[in-house]
């Protein structure tokens, strides 16, 4: 048998890897066998089954789908998957099966693969349990020991060794198409403002004849300034991410009292050019005063970002701000009546670099909302976003007055 493990390093796709782990096991050390993984979102899912006698093999299967694995499950494998111990059980006795089953067709089916003994041990690789592998005998004469779970648990460390590589490869690819997707449109996002500055200065260089007028210089400076707060701003986003980073995720905070309200309506200010330029009116509620204990700069980029997002994908459509505060909660509400968010695209707006629309109409490097969550997060709060496509979006920022969870005011 130990001729053929190193099947189990041949591929980086984890569940051939698995399926060869399977057929390893099947027949020398189990007349069947089945394998259950993790995934990323917590659920299990079955990677592999197989049975020495392939008529039998239809029974396995046919046990998967009428009993799919789930943590309620009070499958032998399932209680490996939580405690991460293995679990032998040397004969399945009949009172065994019925405790196992869940109906007289599951009993019916564990009968007719031949389930005599059983041992399933977990796929633990860092500290982690991946999965499980379960098998077992039909020959009465065979029950399981030490010194097959000896063979078993080596069997499977190797396996997880392979499972937890093959992550990590996919990973890593998924991390180096990221870094030089990000590296292209950080190129063009960066470049625009540039280039748009350039047009400017060239433009009033270029008269020759006659010299530029007042106003064509004054026009030519606004540009100039408007393109210098746009790379400022990507600027920001990006030594706030790297921040992030250098402080193992965690954003330092400066806390002392705020007025939620104020900060708003003094936020708000700046925007007014760009709510002529988008076309789309700013209506704000924040009259009544909001008092918690938050960093007041972090706040103020919550709302820029917000603001931001809004005007950019609001269509031409009104925009509201509102604050209001229940029950020691306060609420801060950004609403849209513009492009929305595609259903598919919600889960994953709040990542980093990631968009819910493509590059190609609508600019930014994908970190505004990422670095939202991230401070809503910092200061103990949550942020979420209601959307339906062509009718806008509202996101919904939640803080806790009180301030974080163990703060100490006046902290950096």
């Amino acid at each position: 048998m130990y001729g053929r493990e190193r099947e189990l390093a041949a591929s980086l796709d984890y569940p051939t890897t698995l399926r060869s782990l399977a057929s390893l096991v099947v027949p020398t050390l189990a007349a069947w066998c089945f394998i259950d993984v993790i995934e990323e979102d917590g659920q299990i899912r079955r990677v592999a089954e197989k049975h020495a006698d392939p008529a039998k093999e239809m029974a396995l299967r046919a046990l998967h789908e009428r009993d799919p694995p789930d943590w309620t499950s009070p499958q032998l494998s399932t209680g490996v998957l939580t405690s991460g111990v293995p679990v032998v059980l040397p004969g399945l006795t009949e009172a065994v099966v019925q405790f196992h089953r869940r109906d007289d067709e599951r009993a019916r089916l564990l009968r007719e693969i031949g389930a005599h003994s059983a041992m399933a041990v977990p796929l633990i690789a860092r500290g982690r349990t991946l999965g499980a592998v379960t098998m077992g005998t039909a020959d009465p004469t065979r029950s399981y020991g030490p010194s097959e779970l000896a063979v078993a648990e080596e069997l499977a460390r190797r396996a997880a060794m392979a499972v937890d590589n093959a992550r990590l490869y996919r990973d890593a690819q998924e991390g180096m198409r990221v870094r030089e997707e990000f590296i292209t449109v950080a190129s063009h996002e960066l470049r625009t403002p540039i280039a748009a500055m350039r047009l400017a200065i060239q433009g009033l260089l270029r008269r020759k004849r006659e010299p530029a007028t007042v106003e064509q210089i004054t026009r030519a400076l606004w540009t100039t300034e408007r393109q210098i707060d746009r790379l400022q701003r990507l600027i920001d986003e990006l030594l706030d991410v790297s921040r992030i980073h250098a402080h193992a995720g965690r954003i330092p905070l400066h806390l002392e009292q705020v007025d939620l309200a104020a900060v708003v309506r003094e936020a708000v200010e700046p925007f007014r050019e760009r709510m002529a330029q988008s076309r789309s009116p700013l209506h704000v509620h924040a009259e009544a005063p909001v008092v918690g204990t938050w960093d007041r700069f972090r706040l103020e980029q919550v709302i820029a970002n917000l603001l931001d997002n809004a005007f950019k994908f609001g269509a031409g459509e009104p925009v509201s701000i509102s604050v209001a505060r229940r029950n020691g909660v306060a609420q801060l509400t950004v609403e849209d009546r513009g492009i929305g968010i595609p259903p598919a695209r919600v889960a994953c707006v709040f990542e980093r670099f990631e968009r819910a629309v493509s590059t190609r109409n609508y600019g930014g490097f994908g970190l505004g909302l990422y670095i939202v969550r991230r401070i809503v997060e910092a200061l103990g709060g949550a942020v979420r976003v209601d959307s339906t496509p062509g009718a806008g979006s509202t996101f919904t920022v939640e803080l806790p007055c009180a301030g974080p969870p163990a703060i100490t005011l006046d902290r950096e």
